[in-house]
Order: structure tokens, then C-alpha cells, then sequence
């Protein structure tokens, strides 16, 4: 989720989150669609296809295989020249579902693997700072040397050794 999320697709993010809240499945299936088919984003983004056609091409794919409220969405983005956002959208949509939900992603990096009980200590003590149910995204990062850094949002938390050390340079200089 590193992309920058516009005020349009927060809007049409919101809208969504007001049709439901279990579609993230089926935004990832729209969303393996664009990532994995150039020729998807140039037939449905060419403004010289009929609108219908474009339609067509929609439900040919995705009938059945998405809630049919996600396929409508899907049109209307087309119709409104939008689907070029789709990434940002979904993104959006699922921060909005994960606050509804009282869930917060986090990203936590370590110089070392760490192991389960030390993991599940970390998890338990943010879930009780923030209030919120954690889900957290090891990463591992030798660079830092020791501590943790985490990415919660946009904001960083750095504990790690390589900023104690970096901060020390920056105060004798």
C-alpha cells in the first residue's frame, strides 16, 4: 500500500464501502486483471471503443466470477475514465474496510528473524498501545543492525541502532 491514495479514489472508495464490505476478494481479482493484461487497460481506456463494447468485455470476463455490485463499479469507473485508478481505489477501500473493522496494518522490520513468542509479544503489546486489532508484515533488513522499525500508515516509529547511530552523528557534527 505505498501508493498514494487521491481524493477521488477515496470518493469512489467510499462509495463502495457504502454498497458492502466484503469485496476485496473481488477488487484483487479485478486487480490481477489489469497488472496482467496490457491489452485489458488499452481496449477498455480507448476512448475510440463504444462504451457498450467496453461492457461487453466486462461482463465477459467477469460475470460470475465477481459480486455483481463490483462489476457494476467496475463500469461505471470505465464509463467516468477512471479505472487507471483502480489500484488506488482498492487500496483506499480496503483501508476504509480494515478502519470499519478496527484493524490496522503495520509493517515491522528487524535486523534478524525473530521467532513466534517474541513476534506474538510485539503483535499483543501494539494491539493494546493503538486499540486496534494488529496485522503485521515482517520484513528483515540487516541494515538497521539491531532494534525494529515500525511502519504504521504514514507513520515511522524507528528503533533501530543504524538511527541512534545516525542521530549521534547528526548532534556531534
Amino acid at each position: 500500500m505505498a501508493n498514494i491514495i487521491t481524493y477521488s479514489a477515496q470518493n469512489y472508495a467510499e462509495a463502495l464501502f457504502e454498497a458492502g464490505h466484503d469485496f476485496q476478494a473481488d477488487l484483487n481479482t479485478v486487480m490481477d486483471v489489469i497488472k496482467t493484461s496490457a491489452d485489458f487497460m488499452n481496449i477498455i481506456s480507448n476512448p475510440s471503443i463504444d462504451l457498450n463494447v467496453k461492457y461487453s468485455i466486462l461482463d465477459e470476463i467477469f460475470k460470475g466470477k465477481i459480486d455483481d455490485k463490483v462489476l457494476q463499479f467496475i463500469k461505471i469507473l470505465t464509463e467516468k475514465h477512471r479505472l487507471g485508478e483502480f489500484e488506488e481505489i482498492r487500496d483506499s477501500y480496503i483501508e476504509r474496510v480494515n478502519d470499519f473493522n478496527n484493524i490496522k496494518l503495520v509493517e515491522i522490520t528487524s535486523a534478524i528473524e525473530l521467532n513466534d513468542d517474541f513476534k506474538t509479544k510485539i503483535t499483543n503489546k501494539l494491539s493494546e498501545k493503538l486499540n486496534k486489532t494488529i496485522v503485521p508484515e515482517w520484513k528483515i533488513d540487516s541494515g538497521i543492525i539491531s532494534g525494529l522499525v515500525f511502519k504504521i500508515g504514514d507513520d515511522i516509529i524507528d528503533t533501530s541502532l543504524l538511527n541512534k547511530i545516525e542521530s549521534i552523528g547528526k548532534n556531534i557534527r
